[in-house]
């Protein structure tokens, strides 16, 4: 509970940053301010959503890390999850057997198209040989939600807007 209100407060004056007075007060408001919360599940509010969809612009950039992806959805609804974890630009997962996490990386990962080529030899009565080709293609996301339990020590997914990757930190 300590933790979730000095959470609150440091947003409160992170949002004030840009407020017309701290302006006049000359405030150092290009500086800025990192915010790095572990076991961010423990802190979790509904109402984070504000502050993460409004914090760029009070120069706080944010890095929150969680266990996984179900154990924030224990303290938060989905519907407020999703658009929260929307608002973090940059997700990295380290390796988690949990199924629901994989699914969620699956899910934010970006569709792929994967062409599958197929061909077929024939001959003939006469000694007449043919071949046909033909190539199929199935759109599927980057990454099946059973990757995170397989990735190898300093590897990691990373995954900012779009682009979505598994990254060697070796």
């Amino acid at each position: 509970a300590v933790g979730a209100l000095l959470k609150a407060d440091f947003f409160r004056n992170a949002l004030l940053r840009i407020t017309p007075e701290k302006k006049a007060m000359g405030l150092n408001q290009k500086r800025f301010i990192l915010m790095l919360i572990d076991e961010y599940q423990t802190f979790v509010t509904k109402d984070d959503q504000e502050f993460y969809s409004r914090n760029r612009q009070s120069r706080v950039g944010a890095m929150v890390a969680t266990q996984t992806y179900p154990s924030l959805l224990a303290e938060i609804p989905e519907d407020k999850a999703r658009p929260m974890l929307g608002n973090l630009l940059t997700k990295i997962s380290l390796t988690c057997p949990d199924k629901e996490t994989g699914e969620y990386f699956s899910n934010i990962s970006p569709e792929v198209i994967i062409e599958t080529e197929s061909s077929n030899f024939s001959t003939d009565q006469y000694g007449a040989s043919s071949e046909t080709k033909s190539i199929s293609q199935e759109k599927k996301n980057k990454f099946d939600p059973g990757v995170l339990n397989g990735l190898h020590r300093y590897e990691v997914i990373l995954a900012k807007g779009e682009n979505c990757g598994r990254v060697f930190t070796k």
